[in-house]
């Protein structure tokens, strides 16, 4: 009995990692997400994160062009949502950058999938990865530190939009804290510090939904399943709660007076940064055209016409319904929610070195639903999406690559192999 010849691709799957532009590519994705906490120049219009992400689908394309056989990222579940935001522009039309500039982060935030899909094929790929997850959080700590108490202090001046960019930090230390909640590390010590530090950094930016996000992350978690475990860390969190809702920093993020407690929420007080005036006019605009929209990325124009001076809605369903409609919405969160119990099913199925990231996927996909409803994660693509679709693919590409190498069975002179993971 002979085994047939291993094509090169298959040759390429089993061969010893090492340094490589598509590794490379990936590893960098966690690493972005934490230069993006820092508003930096820009150029002809452009923030200099703009830059970036275009050069992350440049080279994503080429990659995924070499081989596009090797990709294990569930593809069809996210291309309805792009090609209906580009089919937008047909009863939308055209009319700003940002409607090109919304469809070209989307696909990007896909092809960094297809790439992590394709390069991450064994878990010490994996666990690498996973790492760069936890230097991504050192990055972001000490972008804090150095512009709030070391020399960056000159430059700071969120107002201005220079040094640390409070909102978008904490948007990325929000998916941080999903991933350090599961595996950031072997250590169960060291999850717990880094969860903790991203929790702790998200109190000091006074980032409400992304605290919030943060603290529910571990109970996320399809691969913890003890009772006993979340009772006690639901009490723990429901006196962490209490103590910060009476510290005055708490006290004046949330309420117009400056104090409150539980009952002045139901009675108006609530501080929602302008958000209930901007939502009521965009909900009524949207329900103008509600089945299609007006547009990918059309929002922005028509909040900037209004005179708002925020350039997002900052509650992503609502932006999606006016620029797609209900249409959008309902495809946007099929694809949320089939591929969240797609990889659901997977962590609860997975060897052991694989499953913590499709649970890590888990939490993550979890918490992009739970910020945006305050937050529109889809814009911050460097910092939030990126590093989620990222995770996501690689938990496809490792299990893919787990299976490939040892699905192999010689039959007679034929050697069969297994189907691609998933099917996909």
């Amino acid at each position: 009995m002979q085994a047939c010849t291993p094509s090169p691709l298959e040759r390429e799957w089993a061969a010893p990692t090492g340094v490589s532009l598509d590794r490379l590519y990936v590893l960098s994705v966690p690493i972005a997400a934490g230069i993006s906490s820092v508003s930096g120049p820009r150029f002809g219009g452009l923030h200099y994160t703009g830059f970036i992400w275009m050069a992350y689908l440049c080279c994503g394309t080429l990659l995924v062009l070499r081989h596009p056989d090797a990709i294990r990222f569930p593809v069809r579940l996210w291309l309805p949502f792009v090609g209906l935001a580009l089919m937008s522009l047909i009863w939308g039309g055209l009319d700003s950058f940002r409607q090109i500039q919304a469809i070209l982060q989307w696909t990007t935030t896909v092809v960094v999938g297809m790439v992590a899909s394709m390069t991450v094929r064994r878990e010490d790929d994996l666990e690498r990865l996973m790492r760069a997850y936890g230097w991504a959080l050192l990055l972001v700590t000490g972008m804090f530190l150095f512009f709030h108490f070391g020399p960056g202090t000159r430059w700071q001046d969120s107002d201005a939009g220079r040094g640390f960019s409070h909102r978008t930090a904490a948007i990325t230390l929000a998916l941080l804290a999903g991933v350090a909640s599961v595996h950031v590390s072997r250590r169960a010590v060291r999850r717990t510090a880094a969860w903790s530090g991203c929790l702790l950094l998200g109190i000091v930016t006074g980032s409400r939904m992304a605290t919030a996000c943060m603290m529910l992350a571990p109970l996320a978690n399809p691969l913890w399943r003890s009772k006993a475990g979340k009772a006690g860390f639901v009490l723990g969190l429901g006196l962490l709660t209490v103590l910060l809702a009476n510290t005055a920093a708490f006290q004046e993020r949330f309420f117009h007076s400056g104090r409150g407690n539980l009952g002045s929420l139901f009675s108006g007080d609530l501080d929602s940064s302008g958000r209930d005036h901007l939502w009521s006019f965009l909900w009524s605009e949207a329900l103008q055209r509600p089945f299609f929209g007006h547009g990918a990325g059309s929002s922005a124009a028509y909040l900037q016409k209004a005179g708002f001076l925020l350039a997002h809605p900052h509650n992503e369903y609502l932006r999606i319904v006016f620029e797609m409609g209900f249409v959008g919405l309902a495809v946007f969160m099929g694809a949320v929610v089939l591929q969240g119990f797609d990889c659901y099913g997977r962590a609860l199925k997975a060897g052991p070195g694989v499953r913590y990231a499709f649970a890590a996927a888990v939490v993550g996909l979890f918490i992009l639903l739970v910020i945006s409803v305050t937050d529109n994660p889809l814009v911050y693509n460097l910092g939030f999406m990126h590093p989620l679709f990222a995770l996501i693919g690689a938990a496809y590409g490792a299990a893919a690559g787990t299976m490939r190498l040892g699905a192999e069975v010689t039959v007679g002179a034929t050697t069969k192999q297994a189907p691609p993971f998933g099917g996909y």
